[in-house]
């Protein structure tokens, strides 16, 4: 897979989950606390399964989909991370680094 069909994907991924929190945030100013519900768990069920499926096709061997999303709260926190083929750590922080991180451990086409 190249950079950019691998990329594009990623940025797909960040939109469905930025609506998907913000639908979130929207019912639950209305009806309170979703994500517990059968309503809730099932919208983030689906999304979690999405992710799982992304990470397999984009070659996410280490699960830094998942990591990007649920730890380092969709790069929000800042944290670092490193590729088995990179010397140093890195501040993860948007996407475009997340796709690097990801490609630094896939073999090139």
């Amino acid at each position: 897979m190249k950079h950019a069909e691998r990329l594009a994907l990623l940025q797909e991924w960040e939109k469905h989950y930025r609506e998907l929190d913000r639908v979130t945030i929207s019912l639950e100013a209305v009806v309170g606390n979703i994500v517990e519900s059968p309503l809730g768990a099932t919208m983030w069920k689906v999304f979690e399964q999405y992710t799982a499926v992304l990470s397999q096709l984009v070659g996410d061997s280490f699960d830094w989909l998942n990591w990007y999303w649920l730890e380092n709260n969709m790069g929000r926190k800042k944290m670092t991370a490193q590729a088995a083929r990179w010397k140093v750590w890195r501040k993860i922080t948007n996407i475009k680094i997340l796709c690097t991180l990801i490609e630094a451990d896939v073999d090139k086409d």
